[in-house]
């Protein structure tokens, strides 16, 4: 089963296949592992694309397009790093503003209004894969408990600079929080990696829907 520790596993990229945007990024840094955001990434590639759509069981399907997913954010996480001047800061307000409309996109779905306020934030480069997750992840939980069944809405995201550092906020208008929330896959990887990058995570009522809040130190 894919579980967090599967997460951990250290490969070099060069020692299996890759995505197209990943093998960019290495075919860029001449072959070499591509520093220490490489951990997470070498797990998925173009073989996982082959179960999914080869296996009948939709819980293990759902399970593996959701881990595609984070693989595909990390693939943007790379390209942004090794496309910009400064490879050991990474701006996270371009790459939320990137990420939410790769994720709506690939949803098919025109019955979610998106609303994205982002300004320029930057981070070490060092933290660039955990805070592309965190945001996967959000933007995914968002989509998922807060406009199930082609149920259409709002979703509001933003990635602003505070007093106190770096914040992004992703909020829906859908069904809200339950009265124990559901502790998933989802929400302990988010804990997880908020923790590692020294921040922390919110859950919030929106009245109606909920409000995820990350907060994260910044650079500068």
């Amino acid at each position: 089963p894919v579980t967090l520790a599967t997460l951990d596993a250290v490969v070099d990229p060069g020692a299996v296949g890759l995505t197209p945007d990943l093998r960019a990024t290495v075919e860029q840094s001449g072959g070499q592992p591509l520093n220490p955001i490489s951990r997470v990434m070498s797990f998925f590639v173009e073989t996982p694309v082959g179960l999914v759509t080869s296996v009948n069981d939709p819980a293990l399907t759902a399970t593996l397009d959701s881990m595609l997913e984070r693989v595909d954010a990390l693939a943007t996480v790379h390209r942004k790093l090794y496309q910009s001047e400064d490879v050991t800061q990474f701006d996270v307000g371009a790459f939320t503003n990137t990420l939410v409309a790769d994720v709506i996109g690939s949803t098919g779905r025109s019955d979610i209004e998106v609303s994205v306020d982002v300004e320029a934030m930057f981070i070490p480069s060092t933290h660039a894969s955990s805070i592309g997750l965190i945001i996967i992840e959000l933007l995914t939980n968002a989509i998922k408990h807060g406009f199930p069944e082609d149920r259409g809405g709002r979703l509001q995201v933003s990635a602003k600079r505070t007093e106190q550092g770096g914040q992004v906020v992703v909020q829906d208008d859908g069904p809200g929080i339950p009265g124990a929330a559901h502790q998933g896959l989802g929400k302990t990887l988010i804990g997880r990696l908020s923790k590692q990058i020294g921040g922390k995570t919110l859950w919030l009522p929106a009245d109606p829907g909920t409000r995820a809040v990350v907060e994260f130190p910044v650079s500068g």
